[in-house]
């Protein structure tokens, strides 16, 4: 019998969303929280990859916490925290012992709703991150993921690495983080999610006290760019120093509100049952069958993998894309 109850549902006056699932099953716990923002969503900002940034230097210090004492009061309880940036998210999440589940808590929401990007720590903060730029400019599958991007968008922001463009990131200073922040991680644009041996009464109550001098603000929404269509197929190569190359196919499939996302004649026969457990997923799959010749349909059990993303818009188009390699060319191609 299972010892996991039906997720509790929360919203509070300041449009924080709370989701809690109680599971008995073992003596742990995971909390997220999911701010609505990333590179897609940095404004005049854009291309500078300013969220991914920003996540770095909250972990520097809050109002009431040093860095060090951020990481030492997880640590000796047993936790385990990060934090990742995508294209419309950035998630902070602790893993650890259940028991500890006030303090880890606690913890979370100061470093997302009260962190104080000390001075000292932007410069050395922005030099780690340039590191990290070398580095991924060094991976051909990273550098021939950007230039698929690159070459799929002209104008939406989902182009941009979510690292930022070298000028653009340079430029930065603390008082963007800090503009950034205060419009971006307000309540009303967070959700948090807490799974494992709890009490979501208990929590709800604890939470209550927590965030209650949390204001809901107004989001900026900066506007998306309209995508131009596009009439025929794009190609760009690159050549890089490895005895191997990457493929990347990728076509652009219709909106969630489009006929053809029903397509339940492929429901069955054509959707691989890894894929069936995302619904997402399997309609960007039975979408693109549609578009696809026949020939290429067949080779998807030999392909190494697929990937899709969405738009949170329901009127913005979707990406579907096979990702292969050869070791007998040095070259990147890419084709959308």
């Amino acid at each position: 019998m299972s010892s996991a109850k039906e997720p509790v549902t929360r919203r509070f006056g300041n449009g924080l969303t709370v989701l809690i699932k109680e599971d008995k099953s073992h003596p742990v716990v995971s909390l997220q929280y999911w701010v609505g923002t990333g590179s897609m969503n940095e404004g005049h900002w854009q291309g500078s990859g300013l969220s991914h940034l920003l996540e770095h230097l909250v972990f520097k210090g809050t109002a009431h916490f040093s860095g060090q004492e951020l990481a030492r009061k997880v640590q000796e309880r047993g936790g385990h925290w990060n934090a990742y940036t995508s294209v419309n998210r950035t998630v902070y999440y602790i893993d650890g012992p259940a028991e500890s589940w006030q303090i880890f808590l606690n913890l979370l929401t100061e470093l997302v709703f009260f962190p104080t990007f000390p001075e000292d720590e932007m410069e050395r903060e922005k030099e780690v991150v340039r590191r990290e730029m070398a580095m991924y400019a060094d991976d051909p599958d990273s550098v021939a993921y950007q230039l698929l991007m690159q070459t799929l968008y002209l104008k939406h922001p989902r182009r941009w690495p979510v690292l930022g463009e070298r000028a653009a990131f340079d430029c930065l200073t603390r008082q963007d983080v800090l503009d950034y922040h205060a419009s971006r991680y307000v309540p009303n644009n967070v959700v948090l999610s807490i799974a494992g041996d709890v009490d979501a009464a208990e929590i709800l109550s604890h939470l209550e006290l927590l965030v209650e001098d949390l204001k809901s603000r107004p989001l900026n929404r900066e506007p998306i760019p309209h995508e131009p269509h596009q009439f025929g197929s794009r190609r760009v190569r690159k050549e890089f120093a490895v005895p191997y190359s990457k493929l990347h196919l990728a076509w652009r499939l219709p909106c969630s509100a489009h006929p053809d996302t029903l397509c339940p004649a492929f429901w069955e026969a054509d959707v691989p049952p890894v894929f069936m457990k995302s619904s997402m997923t399997a309609w960007a799959w039975c979408t693109a069958l549609r578009c696809i010749p026949t020939s290429l349909r067949r080779m998807k059990g030999r392909l190494p993998s697929a990937w899709t993303w969405t738009a949170p818009s329901a009127t913005r188009c979707g990406i579907w894309c096979f990702r292969s390699f050869a070791i007998w060319r040095k070259r990147i191609l890419r084709r959308t």
